[in-house]
């Protein structure tokens, strides 16, 4: 048996999580062969650290993981556990950045070193630093909470490392408490809550000018260009129609993005990639539209922004006009897409 490789399109993750996965589940005394026997892994396999799993494999693992170890908050267990080198390249930069503000913008820089579908945004109103951490939907509950677990503690630990003493108001999480909730109670110190409109925390945006205990500016501008390297390798492996929908999530308004801007920026004409998505069963237009209706919908569940709000941010003059693309782009209109107040 062995790792199953993503296919090109597909969302991946590094072979680094998995390293992860084995160290934890050795922590909590399984075996490692134990564990690796019953996911048909070879030890061979774990070597290689530039590799990238599909998504859905590294779930059956995570699974897997919960089943042999029979610890319910595996997710927990598993990021109590590392250190900041448990990542390499990732954890580094994010060690040696100068401050806490560096450390989250560098995060979004290169998260995609470790998970290319990281769902990580961070605001600041009135005082506050708030950090959502939407995780995967349409999976088991298990392996949602488990997802919520390491990415909410490993935030929360990040801001604890450059801020000891930082001011976490509450973390929150979008599904109820289940049965183990004072692990959570321990490791968040008594500010989880639960059935929240969103996963993610809430901490004083002083923290954010925090001063990281290992800056080295120096070391961070070598480790930055390797981490730009392996970024420029990843985006040149991935499909047109993955690099076209990461270009138009970095745009305010991807709806009224042209096709020949994108072509541009990915140095391709715009002939050329039009025949690629097509090539590859997509167009540029569904693509554009998906990303779109991604977006609409992220402003409206953040802190449940008002449709008027949503359509400004948009670029829209009228809300009846974002309400017609908001329905032609989902098939549902923005107000029942949007949260209800728990």
């Amino acid at each position: 048996g062995g790792i199953t490789s993503a296919d090109a399109g597909e969302r991946t993750m590094s072979i680094q999580v998995v390293q992860g996965i084995v160290a934890a589940v050795e922590r909590r005394g399984v075996p490692r062969r134990r564990y690796l026997g019953a996911a048909e892994l070879q030890e061979a396999s774990l070597d290689d650290p530039e590799q990238r799993l599909a998504h859905e494999e590294v779930y059956r693992l995570t699974e897997l993981a919960l089943d042999v170890t029979d610890d319910p908050a595996f997710g927990l267990h598993w990021c109590e556990g590392l250190s900041q080198h448990s990542f390499a390249l990732l954890s580094n930069l994010l060690a040696h950045a100068s401050n806490l503000r560096s450390a989250f913008e560098t995060l979004f820089r290169f998260g995609e070193l470790l998970n290319d579908d990281m769902q990580l945004e961070l605001v600041e109103r009135d005082g506050a630093a708030i950090l959502r951490c939407d995780g995967p939907v349409g999976h088991s509950l298990r392996y949602e909470r488990i997802a919520a677990e390491m990415v909410t503690l490993g935030m929360y630990t990040l801001i604890r490392q450059f801020d000891p003493d930082a001011t976490v108001e509450r973390v929150s999480f979008a599904y109820a408490a289940p049965d183990y909730h004072r692990e959570y109670s321990r490791l968040f110190t008594s500010t989880e809550r639960f059935d929240q409109p969103f996963t993610g925390l809430v901490f004083d945006a002083t923290s954010l000018d925090a001063q990281s205990p290992y800056k080295d500016e120096n070391l961070l501008l070598n480790l930055r260009s390797v981490a730009e390297q392996r970024i420029a390798r990843l985006q040149r492996m991935a499909p047109y129609s993955q690099q076209v929908s990461e270009f138009l999530r970095l745009q305010p308004a991807p709806h009224r993005v042209a096709m020949a801007d994108v072509a541009r920026a990915l140095s391709v004409s715009e002939r050329s990639l039009q025949r690629n998505l097509a090539a590859s069963g997509h167009s540029y237009d569904a693509l554009a539209n998906a990303v779109a209706a991604a977006t609409a919908r992220r402003l409206l569940e953040r802190d449940l922004m008002s449709i008027k709000q949503a359509a400004h941010e948009m670029g829209f003059s009228e809300p009846s006009s974002f309400h017609r693309a908001f329905k032609r782009w989902t098939g549902k209109t923005p107000g029942a897409c949007r949260p209800r107040p728990r």
